[in-house]
């Protein structure tokens, strides 16, 4: 935990959003950072929106697809891959969907043949993995796992989705991987404006002095 007095910083999400909600510095709201969730390619077709409750299903090690289209006959699973937890983008993730910002996720991470990765080469695949660059985790989005063996659950097929930021989610879409709409909305400059989408944070300029200034951000 970092106890040192803040002079300047601009965070992906507000101070009650972190590990220190209770530090004694200020904040100026100053820009919009919207989220996407992204399946990964070779994902099940029938895979085409997540709600929060969803989220929160899948964030504990996993859930059926069934819970996600709603039919019996769907019972492989799906998983999330995501962030370290150095991470505003994962701060906003868990905060915004109700698991919890303190609340560790399990998730797993994917091989470029489209194989799950043992974590410590004992058949340990899902727990708190995550990675320290939302590029990575875009980079995993375009590997396919189409014809991949589910190494957590048994059984053939699984699907994997992610939580990332507009940019990142861009790139895993052009790697391969397909943008999901939440609680039944796409995300967009209008559904955000409208209040229809509701995962997006604010990016704030902290500091202990004066170094912000009305619409120029952070000023050194």
């Amino acid at each position: 935990m970092i106890t040192n007095t803040v002079d300047l910083a601009m965070a992906d999400n507000d101070k009650a959003f972190s590990k220190t909600p209770s530090g004694a510095i200020t904040g100026t709201k100053v820009s919009i950072i919207p989220f996407a969730w992204v399946k990964e390619k070779g994902s099940s077709a029938a895979l085409i929106n997540v709600t929060d409750q969803q989220i929160r299903q899948v964030l504990t090690g996993g859930a059926r697809l069934a819970l996600f289209t709603g039919s019996p006959a769907d019972t492989n699973y799906v998983y999330v891959t995501g962030r370290d937890n150095e991470s505003g983008t994962r701060v906003n993730s868990l905060g915004l969907s109700g698991y919890g910002i303190f609340n560790a996720p399990f998730q797993v991470q994917v091989l470029s043949d489209g194989s799950m990765k043992d974590q410590t080469g004992l058949g340990d695949y899902v727990g708190d993995y995550g990675y320290a660059s939302g590029g990575s985790v875009a980079t995993q989005m375009g590997y396919d796992i189409s014809t991949a063996t589910d190494a957590v659950n048994g059984g053939n097929g699984y699907s994997v989705i992610a939580y990332l930021g507009r940019s990142d989610a861009n790139s895993a879409v052009t790697a391969g991987g397909t943008e999901l709409s939440l609680n039944g909305v796409l995300e967009s400059a209008a559904t955000v404006k409208e209040g229809r989408y509701n995962f997006w944070g604010q990016r704030v300029c902290l500091s202990q002095k004066h170094f912000h200034q009305p619409g120029r951000g952070c000023l050194q």
